[in-house]
């Protein structure tokens, strides 16, 4: 078991990751939640993403230690959540944005450097 798990196993973990940011109870309020939600609602689904999280983290190094990598990689990850159509498509959704922002940065300094 991982420290983080231990910790909030044992009651030892109790300030917030993502809540003093914000973003839970923002996502919770997109999702049908009240504007503020309660702290400790917040707290509780927290736990849960961390906890998914760590535990999808430890199967992509699992399967990246079985093809004699040290560090997972994407293909790890797709690998993984293969089996999730869902999971799978944002993850070739979000690769494909990535791309396309990194294609424009690239247009957008190349047509911003000084001519000589």
């Amino acid at each position: 078991m991982n420290n983080f798990k231990q910790e909030v196993k044992e009651g030892r973990r109790t300030e917030l990751y993502f809540g003093r940011k914000l973003e839970l109870p923002a996502i919770m309020y997109g999702f049908g939640d009240v504007c503020q939600p309660r702290r400790d609602s917040v707290a509780l689904l927290e736990t849960y993403v961390i906890d998914f999280i760590v535990d999808l983290v430890e199967k992509c190094s699992e399967v990246a230690h079985e093809r004699k990598r040290e560090r997972p990689d994407i293909n790890d990850l797709k690998f993984v959540i293969r089996k999730d159509k869902k999971k799978l498509n944002r993850v070739h959704y979000l690769l494909r944005m990535k791309r396309i922002i990194d294609r424009s940065r690239f247009a957008i300094d190349r047509h911003m450097l000084p001519i000589k």
